[in-house]
């Protein structure tokens, strides 16, 4: 069990390190529920049956290797956006939250191979913007 804060309606944790005989795990997936008293566990709300007691339902959370950039096919484009970018880099996976940033804008990271994925520039002002590539939106 790890402590969680409670801000709003989120509840955010730090997860833990995943080992098996002392070494690190990458790629493994997990259980994980939540509690808010410690007793009755639940993924979400909706993991309540018909007369809406918990079901104890559970998720499940996936450990990655951490990816890495390798190189971006173009370092600009126009301000009104739609250039298809291509990512090369490495422990890239499809993943419904895997997003390019560009600025503060972020867009879909469509992932093509462990290795490579594309991404189509949003529109934006004139400006250097940095440029990063997430698997789960963080």
């Amino acid at each position: 069990a790890v402590p969680g804060t409670v801000t709003g309606s989120s509840i955010v944790c730090a997860t833990p390190a995943v080992k098996v005989f002392g070494v690190a795990q990458t790629g493994a997936t997990v259980s994980m529920a939540v509690a808010l008293d410690g007793q009755h566990f639940i993924c979400t709300p909706s993991a309540r049956n018909d007369n809406g007691t918990d079901t104890n339902g559970n998720c499940t959370f996936v450990y990655y290797a951490p990816i890495s950039v390798l190189s971006v096919t173009s370092s600009a484009g126009a301000t009104y956006g739609g250039l298809t970018v291509q990512v090369t880099g490495r422990n890239f996976f499809a993943y419904p939250e895997a997003s390019c940033k560009f600025g503060n804008v972020a867009v879909f990271l469509a992932v093509t191979s462990p290795t490579t994925g594309t991404c189509v520039t949003p529109a934006h002002a004139a400006a250097q913007v940095t440029f990063e590539v997430s698997m789960n939106s963080e």
